[in-house]
């Protein structure tokens, strides 16, 4: 749940801030829309997990999380127990996580000069 804490403000903060410059509302937008079509993935892949059916791939999952859908995941991960105990897909994610980190530290920095 520390982890759902931590990351999960960072989106409500970014949505925050960007709501106040009009310019930039498209990323609100995609995060929005890719988190939660990553969140539906997941629920359909736990879904298909526990029906023994075919499962979304890893690598999509991964894809959606790098466009954006990352925030999507987490909850996903938290609220249906989903991926969140397999170590080396929780590595990549957080991963993931901190390159959006990253990217919105920079583009903030860069901003601000």
């Amino acid at each position: 749940m520390r982890g759902l804490s931590l990351a999960g403000g960072f989106p409500v903060l970014v949505m925050s801030l960007l709501a106040w410059m009009r310019e930039l509302r498209w990323p609100v937008q995609l995060y929005l829309a890719a988190g939660c079509l990553t969140f539906i993935l997941y629920s359909f892949d736990k879904w298909r997990a526990v029906r023994g059916g075919r499962r979304v791939p890893e690598t999509t999952l991964h894809l959606m999380e790098l466009a954006g859908g990352w925030p999507g995941a987490l909850i996903a991960q938290r609220l249906l127990r989903h991926k969140c105990s397999k170590s080396r897909y929780q590595w990549v994610f957080w991963l993931i996580v901190a390159v959006h980190y990253a990217a919105w530290g920079a583009w903030f920095w860069v901003a601000g000069r």
